[in-house]
C-alpha cells in the first residue's frame, strides 16, 4: 500500500466512525458530540467548565453552548460553588446518565462484536499501531503549534 492509498484509508476510516458515531448518537437521543461530554461528566462529574474544555478538547465558547444546550434539554444541570459563589460545577442529570449509557452500550457491543472477531494477537497489535498513530498525530500537532 503508498502512502496515497493508506491517506485514503485514514480519512475513510475516519468518515465511517463519525457517521457511526452520529447514528449511535441520534439512537441514543443525542446530538453529535454530547456524548463526549456526558461521558466525561460520567466519570469526572463536578467538574468545571474550565476543566471540561481541558478534558474533553473542545473550545470555551463552543463548549459553553453545547453545556447551555444539554442543560436546557435536561441532561445537565450546573450548581454554583464556592466563596464568591462564581465557580459552576456540572452534573449529570439521571437523564444524561440514561442517554449516556444507552450511547455506550451500543458502541460497546460494536466493540464487542468487531474484536471477538479477532484473536488476542492481532488486538495487541491493532492497538499497538493506533496508540502509535495517535502519538503521531499528537506530536504533529505539538509541533504546529510550536
Amino acid at each position: 500500500m503508498n502512502r496515497i492509498q493508506f491517506g485514503s484509508l485514514i480519512f475513510s476510516l475516519m468518515y465511517e466512525f463519525s457517521k457511526m458515531e452520529r447514528k449511535m448518537s441520534s439512537n441514543a437521543g443525542l446530538y453529535s458530540g454530547q456524548p463526549r461530554v456526558l461521558t466525561i461528566l460520567k466519570f469526572n462529574e463536578g467538574c468545571t467548565l474550565s476543566e471540561l474544555s481541558d478534558i474533553c478538547g473542545i473550545g470555551m465558547p463552543s463548549l459553553s453552548v453545547s453545556v447551555r444546550n444539554m442543560e436546557k434539554s435536561g441532561l445537565l444541570r450546573r450548581e454554583i460553588s464556592g466563596s464568591d459563589g462564581r465557580v459552576q460545577k456540572i452534573y449529570l442529570t439521571e437523564e444524561g446518565y440514561q442517554r449516556a449509557e444507552m450511547f455506550h452500550e451500543e458502541i460497546d457491543a460494536f466493540y464487542s462484536e468487531f474484536l471477538g472477531s479477532l484473536s488476542e494477537e492481532k488486538i495487541d497489535k491493532l492497538a499497538e499501531h493506533l496508540e502509535l498513530m495517535k502519538d503521531t498525530f499528537a506530536g504533529y500537532n505539538e509541533k504546529q503549534h510550536s
